[in-house]
């Protein structure tokens, strides 16, 4: 959306942009602008950038219908199923891939690696909201499946989320809901059901058994191969190739979760580089310097609302030095974004007073600013800006 970027140097030329972000700037003669804000629809929620190029491709050729479900995917990786499913134009993108016989669509526990991880794993680590004595704790996590009776284990091995029968996952999805309730804020206690029950979508082609089954696992694949500068493998893998290309994907997969896990130790240890709050209380916040990649400081911030050296109903920012700059990542728990705060607009402004820039979604924002000294400054601003949305919300149980 950084039109007064782009302006200085495309002004007067002939140019196409795709987008479903909140432009920043002036038009110009020559530039033609498909994005859906300028028609009212909100960027964060109704449509992806990959659903709004969908759009496009399927108006040049209605053959292209059979692309809906990467669209799919790209909505699930920009987290527009925060509440339990796709809503906007994403339902009619959704419909034509359903229609297309690419997707199934259900109603399940919102546990992520539903085909590939033991169910014990996908309850350790469902983190938004945090089940208190689970996420985070194997020994917790196995513990509530013994409690329900839920068996581990079947004659080929580990149970996923798949493998279990619907009575279990009744029971499962209640003692999820009980466990969390008396956590939470009362004031968002109502919304805690859809984020535990929700709307999940299937990629009918692919094996049942593969990362690729599941939307959500698909869209951390392609995640992966862009934080890691891979966008190449990425692009194979969605037009179709398998054996090398899938090969070279769950590799960077594998690596993906190892650089993660490494940043959020570094947090979870303390030091200069733990967590630390600004003068509210109301802002948690972490400086990596040069110990974690600016492309996955902000994934780590949003897995540490899971970690107990955070409060998981506040907004988690992640700073990283970025060559001169600084990479920020904002997150905060869906339940926040469903009492109306908005990161994203506060970002924006607390950038833009440092000379920097920023911009994203509700939930999941990001800014880049000119210089390290600029940071205490930044997040006194952010601070300011983002106290009276907070206080709207009683966070204080």
């Amino acid at each position: 959306g950084q039109l007064n970027l782009l302006r200085e140097h495309l002004k007067g030329k002939p140019v196409v942009i795709i987008d479903h972000h909140p432009p920043q700037g002036k038009s110009w003669e020559g530039l033609i602008h498909i994005n859906p804000l300028l028609d009212g629809y909100n960027g964060s929620k109704d449509i992806s950038g990959a659903g709004v190029a969908y759009l496009v491709a399927k108006a040049l050729d209605k053959k292209n219908v059979n692309l809906a479900s990467l669209a799919v995917v790209g909505a699930v990786a920009d987290l527009q199923n925060y509440f339990g499913r796709l809503e906007g134009i994403n339902r009619e993108i959704l419909a034509d891939a359903v229609r297309a016989g690419k997707l199934e669509k259900g109603i399940d526990l919102l546990l992520y690696g539903r085909y590939t991880r033991p169910i014990f794993q996908a309850l350790q680590y469902f983190t938004d909201p945090r089940i208190p004595g689970v996420s985070g704790s194997e020994h917790g996590s196995l513990g509530l499946l013994q409690r329900l009776g839920i068996n581990l284990k079947n004659s080929s091995g580990w149970r996923s989320l798949s493998d279990l029968e619907e009575r279990e996952k009744r029971a499962l999805a209640s003692a999820i809901v009980a466990l969390i309730l008396p956590s939470v804020p009362k004031e968002l206690a109502s919304h805690v059901p859809q984020l535990v029950v929700g709307e999940v979508y299937s990629l009918v082609e692919e094996p049942i058994r593969s990362p690729l089954k599941d939307v959500a696992e698909y869209a951390t694949c392609l995640n992966a191969c862009g934080r890691h500068e891979r966008a190449d493998v990425g692009i194979k893998v969605t037009s179709g190739y398998r054996d090398k290309a899938l090969n070279e994907l769950l590799q960077l997969l594998r690596h993906h979760r190892q650089v993660i896990a490494k940043g959020i130790r570094l947090v979870e240890e303390g030091g200069e580089n733990g967590i630390q709050k600004t003068p509210s209380k109301l802002i948690q916040y972490f400086n990596a310097e040069n110990n974690i990649k600016p492309s996955i400081v902000g994934t780590v911030a949003g897995m540490l609302l899971g970690s107990e050296v955070v409060d998981p109903y506040l907004p988690v920012v992640g700073l990283s030095w970025d060559g001169d700059g600084v990479k920020v990542s904002a997150r905060c728990s869906r339940l926040l974004v469903l009492k109306g705060v908005n990161m994203a607009k506060a970002i924006t402004i607390a950038a833009k007073d440092v000379s920097g820039i920023g911009g994203g979604h509700p939930p999941a924002c990001g800014a880049y600013l000119p210089n390290p000294e600029s940071i205490t400054t930044f997040l006194l601003r952010f601070e300011d800006l983002m106290v009276p949305q907070l206080s709207k919300v009683n966070i204080r149980k």
